[in-house]
């Protein structure tokens, strides 16, 4: 390193003056060394921008770069943010609290509750006995003598009383002047009214009911009671057991008591009626389940049901409806006019019940294949021909039926029997035509439905 305590009579070596330029060339070097970029053991120079960089932080007192000032400017921010909604969040849980806050209606209570002359307060909670507001004149509830009971019962809210002496007559709200009324708001939908008048050995007690969903809203006022001798023929007190005297005049509205015989009339074959004591006698002497020359019916006469003097048991009934009863198997067979070449099924199934004349009949066919025929479809195979005697053609709905191609618009497919047949005609009906239409082999496919089931007689 070169000298650094000269004096004025030191001589200037060689030596000297090669140890300061080394030390300059050392400077020179140093300075041209130094970047913008975050070189180790380099001097700091700024870029063409004015910027230079440097290692990220380590030590508190290192430079700070711009990347960890903005980080700690959006942690302060998100930092600031999250305290403000906190503090916001308790600021409005605050104001909300209408415990420790009063709302502008109980602002208004209070601010009038009563002064240190003792003035009463009609708005205040204490006003209220068991839940129910109580109000003691129109004006309370903004109204006047003149507001009309639909006004009352929309002015009062639910759960509370208006009583209140009427003011001027003037019917039918207020028929009477001086009286004492009180309505009471029970629900949205009802209003009870009530009002007493008179003198203390003459009361009269007057009630009223509104009903706002009703056609006739309020039922005006009626009497429930009085004292001046007068008949209320309308009272709960003309009734017994919620029936009115009239009800028991007729003497078979009587469960209980005894009947004079003059009361009742005599009993015939053909109206019912008192037993006269003679009659009474001649029942006593008959003896218990007594029968007099009883006859059962044979067997062959409970069958034909044609006899009218003799007995039925249990055993002749069973017999005659047995007689008349039959059950079995028919097998319902698909045709094409008549024809079923080519034509299987997966499903022919068939059963009846027969009583007396009627026959009840049960069917089912699903197909397996239609074949290749061309005409009108039929199901054969009918247990009974169809009675002629009537002229009647017995037809009814085929509800189960699926996989036909039918055409656009049709309504339902019938079968239709032909007097003294066996055989079922396959129609269809269309919006589009006021005729039935013969069900035809090319509607049918190869998985075809036919489920049916209806009575005829034979």
């Amino acid at each position: 390193m070169a000298k650094t305590d000269w004096k004025m009579d030191d001589t200037v070596m060689p030596d000297d003056m090669n140890q300061l330029g080394q030390e300059i060339n050392d400077l020179n070097e140093s300075v041209e060394a130094a970047t913008n970029t975050a070189t180790a053991n380099t001097i700091i120079k700024r870029d063409s921008s004015g910027r230079a960089k440097v290692a990220a932080p380590v030590e508190p007192d290192d430079i700070a770069r711009k990347a960890e000032v903005d980080a700690a400017i959006t942690t302060a921010a998100s930092d600031a943010t999250t305290k403000a909604n906190a503090v916001q969040s308790n600021l409005t849980t605050h104001i909300n609290d209408n415990v420790k806050h009063i709302t502008a209606a109980e602002r208004t209570a209070w601010n009038g509750k009563a002064d240190k002359n003792g003035t009463l307060q009609t708005n205040l909670n204490a006003d209220m006995h068991g839940g129910w507001k109580r109000y003691s004149s129109l004006s309370e509830l903004g109204l006047t003598n003149t507001s009309t009971i639909d006004d009352i019962f929309n002015a009062l809210p639910i759960n509370s009383i208006l009583e209140y002496i009427s003011p001027t007559q003037s019917a039918p709200l207020y028929p009477f002047t001086g009286s004492i009324i009180r309505f009471e708001k029970a629900s949205a939908t009802r209003m009870y009214g009530s009002f007493t008048r008179g003198v203390p050995d003459q009361p009269r007690f007057y009630q009223s009911i509104y009903a706002s969903e009703g056609t006739t809203k309020w039922s005006g006022w009626v009497l429930i009671s009085l004292n001046d001798a007068t008949l209320q023929t309308n009272l709960n007190a003309d009734m017994v057991d919620g029936q009115h005297g009239s009800y028991y005049q007729n003497a078979s509205n009587l469960n209980a008591g005894t009947v004079p015989a003059a009361r009742l009339p005599a009993a015939t074959t053909l109206v019912q009626g008192a037993m006269s004591a003679a009659d009474k006698v001649k029942l006593d002497g008959i003896a218990a389940r007594a029968q007099v020359n009883r006859a059962i019916a044979t067997q062959a006469q409970a069958e034909a049901g044609t006899d009218n003097t003799t007995d039925m048991t249990p055993l002749r009934v069973k017999q005659a409806i047995s007689k008349n009863q039959e059950e079995g198997i028919w097998t319902p067979t698909l045709t094409v006019d008549g024809a079923s070449d080519g034509i299987t099924y997966n499903i022919q199934a068939g059963k009846y019940f027969k009583t007396g004349n009627l026959v009840t009949i049960f069917g089912y066919i699903v197909l397996s294949s239609k074949g290749s025929l061309s005409g009108s479809v039929r199901i054969e195979g009918l247990p009974f021909p169809v009675q002629g005697l009537l002229a009647i053609y017995p037809s009814f709905l085929i509800s189960n039926v699926s996989s036909l191609e039918l055409p656009e618009g049709v309504l339902y497919v019938m079968g239709s029997i032909n007097l003294r047949a066996t055989v079922i005609n396959i129609v269809y009906k269309s919006n589009f035509s006021s005729i039935y239409t013969n069900l035809g082999a090319i509607r049918l496919t190869n998985t075809t439905r036919f489920g049916f089931e209806f009575s005829y007689f034979i």
